[in-house]
């Protein structure tokens, strides 16, 4: 098939699903608002970058509709290849700085591209302990499952709680990405991953935090045990408005069923 024709294809059906998140207007410098564009076919930028990405040569194809904070953001078509295996993903929010492209704007919009060819560098992102919210690349490798393959994360620009970031994630079976049937996308605790979320691998948990506002929050750990994840602790925030106070309660699971184990009142 004609590859103009399937990357348009591809892009008609992104955009066809995408939703119009929210956004919020980014002041960006005059240096993005010229007037000259380049007459781009679908205002699309093709991006390589220059360094292999967990040995994968990476290349996006990407169409940047509008602005959030100091990123653009939009539909994209992500390209990886090793030599021995390639395979594309999509996002319909890939974001990246608007300071590496020559973009006209108007308001929280992005009207034209000045340059479609572009090659950036990609820093490898150091979480450690630290929340999801430390992540600042569109997509990274990590080992979500700790058992030694890194599965690879891709990030959904404002589309997670609090308008934060969410992640979809992907495994792989011998460096092959795993059929549909098999994927951990939309498997539990992958699918609820966002920025609040922490991986500690230490004790090789995943913790998912959901903020209802102020106390009103429940953090959920999921523990690896033979070699699946099991909810095995939950604590919540919980507010008693007649007594205008706040308290913490620590429950343990076991096979679904929750045991309380203690209750502390804490600052609001």
């Amino acid at each position: 098939m004609n590859r103009k024709f399937l990357t348009s294809l591809l892009f008609t059906t992104l955009l066809i699903t995408s939703c119009n998140g929210k956004t919020k207007t980014s002041e960006i410098g005059t240096a993005h608002r010229t007037e000259k564009t380049e007459n781009v076919e679908n205002d699309i930028i093709r991006i390589s970058y220059n360094q292999k990405i967990n040995g994968y040569q990476v290349n996006v194809i990407w169409k940047p509709k509008t602005l959030r904070y100091d990123n653009a953001v939009g539909p994209a078509i992500l390209e990886f290849s090793n030599g021995e295996s390639e395979f594309t993903l999509t996002n319909n929010y890939f974001a990246l700085p608007v300071k590496l492209f020559d973009l006209k704007t108007s308001e929280n919009s992005i009207i034209g591209i000045n340059k479609s060819q572009v090659s950036i560098d990609y820093n490898e992102p150091n979480i450690g302990n630290d929340t999801f919210e430390s992540i600042d690349v569109p997509f990274l490798f990590i080992d979500l499952n700790f058992d030694g393959n890194k599965e690879i994360l891709l990030t959904k620009s404002g589309q997670g709680q609090s308008f934060g970031d969410s992640y979809d994630a992907y495994s792989f079976d011998n460096r092959e990405l795993e059929p549909d049937l098999y994927q951990i996308t939309n498997q539990s605790p992958f699918s609820e991953i966002d920025f609040f979320t922490r991986l500690d691998a230490e004790n090789k948990e995943l913790i998912l935090y959901g903020s209802g506002g102020v106390c009103f929050g429940t953090a959920q750990t999921y523990s690896l045990k033979n070699d699946r994840f099991e909810l095995t602790k939950i604590i919540r925030m919980e507010r008693d408005d007649d007594a205008e106070k706040c308290y913490e309660l620590i429950y343990t699971v076991e096979n679904g069923i929750e045991k309380l184990v203690s209750k502390k009142e804490i600052e609001q």
